[in-house]
């Protein structure tokens, strides 16, 4: 197990040929270290990998970390991106909402895209339907990704009533359909 912590990532952050491959695979190593028993047991190592997780996870590149991690074969990488997911809505959620009122967000892009409640709310809505649908290492014991994804989509809604007013029938509909709504 290498030993990722605050200066590894304060000194890749500080490089500006990180390419998103890289930053990813450092998101990668560090959910695979907090999961890794070695580093449960040991309080000093579990809090700098934490604390290095929650500097990527907080960074610009959130978004992204949160979409990649979704998309990896680990089921704790999974849950890390919905989480990442999490941490980037509470943080950011007022800056989104205005993004759909303003179309327009200089803060939030992801692969060039600009961000708004919706379009992530589309994003989640398609990694949903994947882990349903097309994903083989979703079992019924694994279901903890999937209920992380929905947290975040009672907290959109919560936030965003006005423009998403039936979440229940566009879930329902999405899976009956197994396409987005």
């Amino acid at each position: 197990m290498n030993n990722i912590g605050n200066s590894e990532i304060n000194n890749f952050n500080n490089n500006n040929n990180n390419n998103d491959s890289d930053i990813i695979n450092t998101a990668i190593q560090l959910v695979k270290a907090l999961s890794d028993p070695s580093t449960s047991t040991n309080p000093h190592q579990l809090h700098q990998v934490q604390s290095a997780f929650q500097q990527l996870q907080k960074s610009p590149n959130g978004w992204n970390i949160a979409n990649q991690l979704l998309l990896q074969h680990d089921l704790n990488c999974k849950f890390f991106g919905a989480l990442t997911y999490t941490v980037n809505l509470n943080l950011h959620i007022n800056s989104l909402k205005s993004a759909e009122t303003e179309n327009e967000n200089e803060n939030f892009h992801n692969n060039n895209n600009i961000l708004t409640l919706d379009s992530v709310t589309i994003e989640l809505l398609n990694h949903f339907l994947n882990l349903i649908f097309n994903d083989s290492t979703i079992s019924s014991n694994s279901m903890f990704v999937i209920r992380k994804i929905m947290t975040n989509f009672a907290f959109i809604y919560i936030n965003n009533y006005n423009n998403w007013p039936n979440p229940i029938l566009t879930t329902i509909g999405s899976i009956h359909s197994k396409q987005l709504l």
